[in-house]
């Protein structure tokens, strides 16, 4: 029988799977020994490169490293847990000195803390394909970052399917940025942001409370995301708990 955590690692991978596939520039690929290769085409390190599953297959972890580098974009590897020295090893070959521990986290339909009285009176608007430069640029501002390191990922993001983006507009300024994406009975919450000065007033909550409402009603039964150091007392207000942690070395 397939384990909770297998079960959202799966979702995880089938959400960067459709990211990928369906950004300009972006491409996915698998080995035989389940390691994954994903080119999103940004510039942000930790959503390109060779991701594991499951216990990673240190030599196909090499191949596809190298395969990587051949792209040209800053990458990483990724591996659920602790890296073993065989990967530690590959990643230094390739100057992937850097760490991050991100908890992936989950909560069931049934396990949500919705806020009783919502401080934020922000309207969560859904994004059109077509409004995905707006949504591309209230994104960098939302995490103080140049419009260009997300290349063509976030159109690639509202084209996917199962994924919805959301703006939150407060007395006419956009605010902040989320996104939805249902993978079978499963809801992945991503790019979870908001402008510097508009921060500490819900609305980070209430974009999260929209993108569950959503998410369970189109059909997914549990919700996963992998959060910040600094966000995590917010999703654990909501109800979600650490699952696991994944290693990044970029």
């Amino acid at each position: 029988m397939t384990s909770e955590n297998d079960q959202v690692t799966a979702a995880w991978f089938d959400v960067m799977h459709a990211f990928a596939v369906h950004t300009t520039g972006g491409r996915s690929e698998s080995g035989p020994g389940g390691t994954w290769l994903f080119v999103t085409a940004n510039d942000i390190s930790l959503e390109n490169g060779v991701f594991s599953p499951g216990p990673p297959d240190e030599a196909e972890v090499a191949v596809m490293a190298r395969r990587m580098a051949g792209f040209g974009w800053d990458f990483c590897l990724q591996v659920r847990g602790e890296p073993t020295p065989g990967i530690l090893r590959v990643a230094a070959d390739h100057g992937l000195h850097e760490r991050e521990v991100l908890p992936l986290m989950t909560c069931s339909a049934a396990g949500v803390r919705y806020a009783t009285a919502p401080r934020s009176t922000a309207a969560i608007n859904v994004v059109k394909v077509t409004e995905a430069e707006h949504y591309a640029v209230t994104m960098a501002a939302a995490f103080e970052a140049p419009r260009e390191v997300f290349g063509a990922l976030l159109e690639g993001e509202l084209k996917a399917n199962g994924c919805t983006g959301y703006i939150a507009v407060h007395d006419g300024v956009a605010v902040g940025t989320g996104l939805g994406a249902v993978s079978g009975d499963q809801l992945g919450i991503y790019n979870i942001g908001t402008l510097p000065d508009h921060r500490h007033r819900g609305h980070g909550r209430a974009m999260s409370e929209r993108i569950l409402r959503d998410g369970f009603a189109a059909g997914a039964t549990r919700a996963f995301l992998q959060s910040s150091t600094e966000a995590v007392p917010l999703y654990e207000s909501l109800g979600f708990r650490t699952l696991e942690t994944w290693t990044y070395l970029y």
